[in-house]
């Protein structure tokens, strides 16, 4: 099976967080962002950063925008579903490619996150890449299920989502940048996410 239908990511694409930060903010374009124009900046052939995307929505300011949470968890759970099956790259159904975001809101959001994937750069790089392949990848994938799953009946708690969120980021982040310490930091915070989870839900 190739690197790409185990779910890793093509070596083409970037994998320095300033860099994919900067990808978005230049995919933006009008006074509205859709999740067409953000998954077309990374050309759909990278799993970690369709990962990536709709986790930082989900916990930056713009995933307080009501029923945003439900639209990133979907694509979470979408995104995990097929970095389990024998594909090339990602696919999205046109409803959730035509959903859209303001574009005020949007860069905020990418303001209040660059200073932070500044520093976060520093300290993520490649090491234990057998993290990010086959086998391994494969939990990775069902834990990003499990958490995309988790933000359905978090989003009617405020600021909830955060947890799955967090989690999905740092296993997106690893799988990006093919950093096996993230992953493992991920998979810690899957555990503490979904505890503490369980004792907010009723």
């Amino acid at each position: 099976m190739s690197a790409e239908t185990t779910g890793e990511d093509s070596a083409d694409e970037p994998r320095r967080l300033p860099d994919i930060l900067d990808c978005l903010a230049e995919s933006a374009e009008g006074s509205k962002v859709s999740f067409e124009e953000l998954l077309n900046a990374f050309g759909r052939r990278s799993f970690g950063p369709m990962l990536l995307i709709p986790a930082l929505i989900a916990l930056l300011p713009t995933g307080a925008i009501p029923g945003m949470s439900l639209v990133t968890g979907s694509l979470i759970i979408l995104v995990g579903v097929q970095m389990l099956l024998p594909i090339d790259q990602p696919w999205f159904p046109a409803a959730l490619r035509r959903i859209r975001l303001d574009r005020g809101r949007f860069d905020r959001s990418i303001e209040v996150a660059r200073p932070w994937t500044k520093r976060l750069n520093r300290l993520i790089g490649p090491r234990l890449q057998f993290m990010a392949e086959a086998p391994v990848n494969y939990v990775t994938a069902l834990v990003c299920i499990a958490m995309g799953v988790l933000m359905f009946p978090l989003a009617l708690l405020p600021f909830a989502v955060a947890i799955p969120a967090g989690t999905v980021v740092l296993l997106a982040l690893g799988v990006t940048t093919r950093d096996g310490l993230v992953i493992l930091l991920g998979l810690a915070s899957a555990l503490v996410g979904l505890t503490a989870a369980l004792r907010l839900l009723p």
